[in-house]
């Protein structure tokens, strides 16, 4: 889908016509280990992360990460193709069945597990330069995963300037104009998961905020106005 959306988006842009996300934004956004360096590059905090190929690789990464530890297909959305293992069995197991059925070769990360936020992030949805609206999403269960599409449940929540800044940054950071930056607090401040270029709008009923409304606002006062003439009857 992000192939064949990108692809759509990139013909409108070759048109001249003007898009709130870039067919480049989306590719980068979808793409875990690309936006992990591009965030790094920007000064943006995030969970430790490396790049395994394999399970040979255990041991070192064990070392350097620690456990538990969250590992995660480079292009899985929401929550899918994401694990915790607690363990060094459940972590090379979990190594193991992802290269197994990992047939198109996706990037594998291993990432820092923040267990002061266990089951707990902040969706915070920004358009242009500011945050609109922002929810905190907690799992019901003893899933660490928060996501909504794995039932878990969003409650508004307001966020700390510093933490405003950062999902802006971000945002920036990939190129985006509307983006669902998804937080987690840590004990060294806030972190960054990830940078959503298709965020959903579930967050509208939680946090009772107008977004698409602001979404449209942002196009109307950004997008380039062609001659009144040309737009008659639009």
């Amino acid at each position: 889908m992000t192939r064949y959306g990108c692809a759509i988006v990139r013909q409108f842009e070759m048109q001249g016509v003007w898009t709130a996300a870039s067919s480049i934004a989306i590719t980068r956004a979808r793409d875990k280990l690309r936006s992990q360096q591009i965030l790094t590059k920007h000064g943006v905090d995030t969970p430790k992360t490396l790049v395994s190929r394999n399970t040979a690789d255990i041991d070192d990464l064990l070392e350097q990460i620690g456990l538990p530890m969250i590992i995660k297909l480079a292009t899985g959305t929401h929550g899918n193709g994401v694990v915790l293992a607690d363990t060094k069995k459940a972590a090379k197991s979990a190594l193991q069945a992802f290269y197994l059925y990992n047939e198109d070769g996706t990037n594998i990360l291993i990432q820092e597990y923040i267990k002061e936020s266990a089951g707990t992030d902040i969706r915070a949805f920004v358009v242009g330069s500011q945050v609109v609206a922002s929810m905190k999403r907690q799992s019901l269960d003893d899933d660490f995963r928060s996501n909504l599409h794995k039932g878990g449940l969003g409650t508004s929540v307001k966020l700390t300037d510093e933490e405003k800044k950062l999902a802006v940054k971000a945002a920036r950071a990939m190129g985006l104009h509307v983006a669902g930056v998804d937080l987690m607090r840590s004990a060294r401040g806030p972190v960054v998961l990830e940078v959503n270029a298709s965020p959903g709008f579930g967050i509208e009923k939680v946090t009772r905020r107008n977004v698409a409304g602001k979404i449209i606002e942002y196009v109307e006062h950004n997008a380039p106005r062609k001659n009144s003439k040309d737009r008659v009857g639009a």
